[in-house]
């Protein structure tokens, strides 16, 4: 058996059905990624650095037995799988299903593709106050912080 690693991810929607997407979100991320350990509230939140419907925002802790970049690939299918298409412009705009891997355990990773911990982290309270639900006791491996 592979050793697993804890990892947090953050859920947004903010189209159609959004507790659903969450919903079918969990499930395909227990199916392709892991054992889904702990999941936050569910929280509204306006949208962020563009005009639209508010999101519904969560977060879950995960066990794994896969390396980051193979997590990064699975939460990109199931966005796509869920309907979520191509950016049609720069910068922010509305989604059925937005899913960032928060932290890996207290791995750092800087590539042009994936960075952990996410570099925003600190900046969204919409990613934050979920996170508090289920990781209280988590360290930001670069800011040291709780």
């Amino acid at each position: 058996m592979k050793p697993t690693k804890t990892i947090n991810i953050a859920l947004g929607s903010n189209k159609g059905n959004k507790l659903q997407y969450l919903q079918s979100a969990v499930n395909a991320v227990f199916d392709g990624v892991g054992a889904i350990k702990k999941i936050s509230k569910v929280y509204r939140t306006p949208a962020f650095g563009f005009e639209g419907d508010d999101f519904f925002n969560a977060c879950i802790t995960v066990e794994t037995e896969l390396k980051p970049k193979r997590v990064l690939k699975e939460l990109q299918a199931i966005e796509v799988e869920l309907g979520r298409k191509s950016k049609a412009s720069k910068g922010y705009e509305s989604r059925e299903i937005d899913l960032d891997i928060l932290f890996f355990e207290d791995e750092i990773l800087e590539e042009k593709t994936l960075v952990i911990p996410h570099p925003q982290i600190q900046n969204r309270k919409f990613v934050l106050q979920p996170l508090l639900d289920i990781a209280k006791e988590l360290e930001h491996p670069v800011l040291k912080k709780q």
